[in-house]
């Protein structure tokens, strides 16, 4: 835990190591033996994925390259209980409309996998989850944000639009499980106000098809959708 005089309740983020955990293994190697776990409070980290990965660089890549589990094999014995036991947390990550070394994609495929992103994060208990920026407006080397135009005149992109909706109408939720599908390319995560209401969160990483969710039937897409329980 780093010892801060002005504010010694304040929480210190090492890392913001650029790029997802498995294509920076040499940064997070000497990271780690220059006492990165050791003088954190959570290791923070840009998991960007580009559009060579499998399914154009979807976000659900991530899920599969077991982070933790790969910055312990990554750190040396003194690190390795302390990686164990501290947060891992996103302060950056994004898709971009315009061409960077990442790659480009089209306006709705920015939307679901920003959106999509978000929920795959929650997945992995990330506690901070935060987008490399909500407006394109200063960031010349990409349209990374999720609202166009310029200041004070900015307008929502497909991404602004989905996300407020679906964050809006989980104010209050906590994730509490991913239910079990015939496909493992479809998701149903279910989240929890209070332990009385339920709301699911649905999504395919495949083509459009109906599942039951909560008793309904419910048409999957590549956009995630939420399904109120009755």
């Amino acid at each position: 835990m780093v010892d801060c005089k002005f504010n010694p309740k304040s929480v210190f983020l090492g890392g913001a190591i650029a790029g997802n955990y498995e294509d920076s293994k040499k940064a997070i190697t000497l990271a780690l033996s220059d006492g990165l776990a050791s003088y954190s409070d959570a290791i923070a980290n840009h998991p960007y994925l580009s559009n060579d990965k499998p399914d154009n660089g979807a976000p659900e890549n991530l899920l599969s390259l077991n982070s933790r589990k790969l910055l312990v094999s990554l750190g040396n014995s003194e690190s390795k209980k302390r990686i164990n036991q501290i947060p891992l947390v996103t302060t950056e990550f994004g898709y971009s409309m315009q061409k960077t070394h990442q790659g480009v994609w089209s306006e709705g495929d920015q939307a679901n996998y920003l959106a999509r992103s978000i929920f795959v994060l929650d997945m992995l208990h990330q506690p901070i989850i935060s987008t490399y920026c909500l407006v394109d407006e200063g960031n010349g080397d990409g349209q990374w944000g999720m609202y166009s135009g310029q200041a004070p005149r900015y307008v929502a992109k497909q991404s602004g639009q989905l996300i407020v909706q679906l964050l809006s109408n989980l104010n209050g939720f906590t994730l509490n499980t991913r239910i079990k599908q015939e496909s493992s390319r479809d998701y149903v995560l279910e989240y929890t106000k209070k332990s009385t209401e339920n709301r699911y969160v649905c999504w395919t990483m495949g083509s459009n098809h109906v599942i039951q969710v909560a008793g309904q039937n419910v048409e999957l897409s590549q956009t995630p959708q939420i399904v109120y329980a009755k």
